[in-house]
């Protein structure tokens, strides 16, 4: 009997969709999943070339969806802020190397 089910959870798992974007060991790059997860892919990619995006709800598959776009440019993220960030993160590293130096220099000046 338990082998029966045992078998039956094996084969579900093998019929289950499974897709997710390759790490480390040489798969960086590649999406990765059986027959079942890339044909989900397959679909949501159909499907977005229709309307322009599609959701993938399926269990297992690590991608919420596909999103059809005009332009070919990678996504770009705004550095202005965190250039400023950066700067102020500097700014105050400074200033507080400023004060200890300055404590440490009035802490000698007392004791000598």
């Amino acid at each position: 009997m338990w082998e029966n089910s045992q078998a039956m959870k094996e084969t579900d798992e093998i019929h289950r969709p499974i897709l997710f974007a390759g790490g480390e060991g040489g798969d960086e790059g590649w999406l990765i999943g059986n027959r079942e997860g890339l044909a989900v892919l397959r679909d949501a990619i159909e499907a977005s070339l229709a309307v322009g995006e599609s959701t993938i709800t399926e269990e297992g598959i690590e991608f919420a969806g596909v999103r059809c776009r005009q332009d070919a440019n990678e996504p770009s993220c705004d550095t202005t802020d965190s250039k400023l960030a950066g700067i102020g993160c500097v700014v105050l590293i400074v200033v507080c190397f400023l004060v200890f130096f300055y404590g440490v220099f009035k802490l000698v000046e007392k004791l000598f």
